[in-house]
């Protein structure tokens, strides 16, 4: 059992050392000159900075992990820190990264590309059809997801 939480603590020893030091600075009194919510969020900073250069932890668990802080140090409210996800960017950044992921998963990646070759072929008039037939999909999705 010993054997096990050392072994996790050298595997994880830049997660322990980010978060000692943000614990060690968050109870350091303020300095001069800065808010107490400026000063909590150069702690979230510097200890996002660690475990983003180490990794020692995934960086979707890094993100999370902001976002815990930012409740815990008093940044902001849980509902303050959700509605800041709750935009129209945050939105289409998330689906796109959702629809590559899907389009990765289902090899579509290498797999459409080559059957969009094997349709244009040689031939200079069929990739107009082709853009056209793309550009007003595109068109028709942008207008009913309004």
């Amino acid at each position: 059992m010993i054997l096990n939480i050392i072994y996790w603590a050298t595997q994880r020893k830049w997660l322990l050392i980010s978060l000692l030091l943000a614990t060690v600075l968050y109870l350091l009194p303020t300095p001069q000159g800065l808010t107490a919510e400026g000063y909590h969020t150069i702690i979230i900073v510097l200890s996002t900075i660690l475990l983003i250069v180490f990794e020692p932890i995934p960086l979707p668990a890094v993100a999370m992990l902001i976002l815990v802080f930012q409740v815990l140090f008093g940044i902001a409210t849980p509902n303050q820190v959700a509605s800041s996800f709750m935009s129209d960017a945050v939105f289409f950044i998330m689906g796109s990264l959702m629809l590559a992921v899907a389009i990765v998963s289902q090899d579509l990646d290498t797999d459409l590309p080559w059957e969009l070759s094997i349709l244009q072929g040689t031939r200079p008039g069929v990739s107009s059809p082709v853009s056209l037939l793309s550009v007003h999909c595109c068109h028709h999705l942008s207008v009913n997801i309004q």
